[in-house]
């Protein structure tokens, strides 16, 4: 046994949660490759799921993107709109998303504490 301690279920969430998102980034990939979930023009260069996987970062993803258009011929505007806004939402969507995790624990801890704390002093005064 080396003496340190596996990290809890619990203390895995930011990992788990970049995980699922990169994940289902890379399946929206994938999938907006082969046109599924594609909106209708106007909005046909502004792809959902990355919205709703990535929240804020697409925003910033969708803004690089267009800025990076005229770089692009006819024929490859469709893997530029894939390729990236995705990576942009892959990279920093992963980011936000293991922050989110971090966050997390660190409230369900100070709940925790307090909690105990409470207990303690509630066990500790004379009846």
């Amino acid at each position: 046994m080396t003496g340190t301690a596996s990290p809890t279920k619990n203390q895995r969430l930011p990992y788990w949660l970049l995980l699922g998102h990169s994940l289902l980034v890379l399946f929206l990939m994938f999938a907006l490759s082969q046109r599924w979930l594609v909106s209708e023009p106007p909005f046909d260069c502004f792809y959902i799921p990355f919205l709703i996987t990535s929240g804020p970062v697409y925003l910033l993803a969708h803004l690089v993107q267009h800025k990076l258009d005229g770089g692009f011929t006819p024929e490859q505007t469709m893997l530029a709109w894939n390729i990236v806004p995705g990576t942009i939402c892959l990279v920093l969507g992963g980011v936000q998303w293991f922050f989110v995790g971090v966050l997390w624990l660190r409230f369900q801890n100070r709940r925790r504490l307090r909690l105990d704390e409470e207990r303690l002093g509630a066990a500790n005064t004379p009846q």
